[in-house]
């Protein structure tokens, strides 16, 4: 860890995880708000365009919206974002924490996000490999962090018999990222597809079926934030 961040005096593995987790989780809260910006009809500007340029006070009021949830009620997205450990960096502002800001921004707008609004297991890859490039393998097992590969997910779901009935509910009491729930969802919108039945009762009785029926939650609220960016 201290490698691969280049930390010569490296004597307490705490504050570097709690500093790498906190720009994880700022990278994912941007990221969704910059998607959420590309969407037909969104109502928001372009973030990561608007962070480098934008004037101190602008940028701080932008990231107090972004933290508080308010960046995404504008678009009608509730409870996206909710009071965690990772906004502490706003209490502890200085000048170079805004030029790392700036910097993040600019890199994030050099990106092309395009293919993530259409396919959503683009974003979730994206996301996972940006955590296990942050976290060295071994760390993250020591932690006891493990990904959930599709093809073995897809393989306990087969052996659940789950075909993605609506009325059918699934928990998962520890699902990190999602990619059992995900995958439920997933198997849900095929099924509607095929089924007249569901067809039949549409796209707001479909998506209040998935509220209340997929369901998951885990210790980390780390998880927290990939697991809702991830909903196909």
């Amino acid at each position: 860890m201290a490698r691969l961040y280049h930390i010569d005096q490296f004597t307490d593995l705490k504050p570097l995880l709690f500093a790498v987790h906190t720009y994880y989780a700022f990278f994912m809260k941007l990221l969704a708000a910059e998607l959420l910006s590309l969407q037909q009809g969104a109502l928001l500007p372009s973030i990561a365009e608007q962070i480098p340029a934008a004037p101190s006070e602008v940028l701080q009021s932008s990231l107090h919206n972004l933290e508080n949830n308010t960046w995404f009620e504008a678009q009608g997205i509730r409870n996206f974002l909710e009071a965690d450990f990772f906004g502490w960096y706003l209490s502890s502002w200085n000048a170079e924490l805004e030029e790392a800001v700036r910097n993040l921004a600019r890199c994030l707008a050099e990106y092309e996000p395009a293919t993530g609004t259409l396919a959503p297991e683009d974003t979730r890859d994206l996301l996972k490999k940006l955590y296990q490039y942050l976290l060295p393998r071994e760390l993250r097992h020591d932690l006891g962090e493990f990904y959930t590969p599709d093809w073995l997910a897809e393989v306990v779901l087969n052996d659940m018999g789950y075909a993605g009935k609506p009325e059918m509910r699934v928990l998962d009491p520890a699902c990190g990222s999602g990619t059992f729930l995900v995958l439920a969802i997933r198997r849900i919108r095929d099924y509607a597809q095929s089924s007249m039945t569901s067809r039949a009762k549409g796209e707001r009785d479909l998506l209040n079926h998935i509220l209340e029926n997929v369901v998951g939650f885990d210790l980390n609220p780390l998880a927290a934030i990939p697991l809702r960016e991830n909903k196909p």
